[in-house]
């Protein structure tokens, strides 16, 4: 018996809330993890700390989320083998992004170590608390170290979800950020800021050894029964040339992609420190809650990624339409619920962070933006998922340009005239205008 249109649309949201729901648990844990350390420096060391911490974190989300493509090119290239069917492509597609993180991430230990009070200086301006520099220097320090194993994390993640494997995925982030948690209480109370970022280093290694062996040994299928890196054949294919230009290519657009957007977090930050430290240390705790629903939306993405890589892979049109159709249905209907969320208990979640009156006070003045924004930036959550499940780099670095560009425009218009109200709303209009510019071709794919 033919399946009708409706049945077909409630099995494609079941199915597009089974691929989304494990990403969006194992997102949540990420800012969750952010909140803790958070908390923790806001109880045992001052509120300068705190801003140093949230200054040095974006630092390190610029340096290791600018090599994302690591994880969305792999998550895009893995789905779309998938879907026409080359299972034989799949080790080599993996064994790529591997090598390129383990290069990066050594380059990114020995240069960002000997940079980092330069950047840190940079971003937080001439006027900046000496005591601002040193814990952020503090914290930095000790988390750099895990570099080459964050973005090996990266590719095993991406190859985990391009495989639909997104219980899994949810397992390794989970244990990851369990991990790091338990740490960052053990070495954060004893140690501070520097024992934050120790913990995080030592979490991403043992996390690396553990689902590293997992993966490669276990899952990841091979052309022959050889499973070590000498196979001949894998060895073969990674020396094809026009293979790692056309990965190359990809990834550089998803890179330039990344720091245009990292750059405008970036930004955004080391504006409010030069607001003073009591501002930058609130920013930073609506930037959390920011991040909770960005991560908790970007769970929907990821199922994005998945089926729209599958289905474009295999050319079925009608069916990316519908994943199109329900991936906004749950995309919406989430972004309102965080929405109530924030109203009701925004204030709350403040006063957990930290005992510093100060800056609870001054983050209530912006809490407002922090509530609409869910509802503002959840399309283009989603429809990045779309781009990177059809590998359409391109397009995402040509969107993320001109949100860029908007975004100096709008804080060059408004600052002078609203302060930190400024930055929130051209925080908000930089969302808008992701979404405006990627659901035109959102759409031109089911022609």
């Amino acid at each position: 018996m033919a399946i009708s249109e409706k049945e077909k649309l409630i099995n494609s949201r079941r199915r597009f809330w089974q691929m989304s729901w494990p990403a969006m648990m194992s997102g949540l844990s990420v800012p969750i993890l952010g909140l803790i350390d958070t908390a923790i420096v806001g109880r045992v060391e001052s509120a300068i700390a705190l801003g140093a911490v949230a200054l040095a974190s974006w630092l390190f989300d610029l340096l290791y989320w600018s090599f994302g493509f690591l994880r969305m090119g792999t998550t895009g290239l893995i789905a779309q083998a998938r879907g026409r069917g080359a299972q034989g492509e799949l080790r080599v597609i993996l064994s790529r992004p591997l090598l390129l993180g383990l290069f990066f991430g050594t380059l990114l230990v020995v240069f960002a170590y000997v940079l980092s009070p330069s950047l840190l200086s940079v971003m937080a301006g001439e006027q900046a608390e000496p005591e601002l520099i040193t814990k952020g220097l503090e914290y930095f320090r000790t988390r750099i170290f895990g570099g080459p194993a964050v973005l090996m994390n990266y590719a095993f993640l991406g190859w985990l979800l391009g495989m639909g494997k997104v219980k899994q995925a949810l397992h390794m982030q989970i244990s990851l950020n369990g991990l790091n948690a338990l740490m960052s209480i053990g070495l954060g109370l004893h140690y501070g800021v520097a024992g934050v970022g120790a913990a995080s280093a030592f979490a991403q290694w043992l996390t690396l050894l553990f689902w590293g062996h997992k993966i490669w040994v276990k899952e990841c299928p091979a052309s022959s029964n050889t499973l070590q890196m000498s196979n001949p054949s894998l060895l073969s294919q990674l020396k094809d040339l026009s293979a790692w230009r056309g990965l190359l290519s990809l990834n550089l657009n998803l890179w330039l992609r990344t720091c245009l957007l990292l750059g405008s977090f970036g930004l955004l930050n080391a504006i409010g420190a030069r607001f003073g430290a009591i501002t930058l240390a609130a920013n930073s705790l609506l930037f959390h809650l920011q991040s909770l629903q960005s991560f908790a939306l970007d769970g929907f993405a990821h199922g994005a990624e998945i089926m729209v890589g599958e289905q474009l892979g295999a050319q079925q049109k009608k069916a990316y339409l519908r994943t199109l159709r329900v991936g906004f249905e749950w995309t919406m209907a989430t972004a309102l619920l965080i929405t109530v969320i924030y109203s009701l208990f925004g204030s709350y979640i403040l006063g957990l962070l930290t005992h510093h009156q100060s800056v609870i006070d001054t983050s209530h003045k912006y809490l407002l933006w922090a509530i609409i924004s869910p509802l503002v930036s959840a399309p283009c959550f989603l429809l990045d998922g779309v781009m990177i499940g059809a590998v359409a780099s391109h397009v995402m670095r040509n969107s993320m340009f001109i949100s860029a560009i908007s975004l100096l425009l709008s804080l060059s218009l408004c600052l002078s005239v609203w302060g930190n109200h400024g930055l929130w709303l051209s925080f908000m209009l930089f969302m808008v205008i992701r979404c405006v510019t990627l659901l035109p071709k959102a759409l031109s794919f089911a022609k």
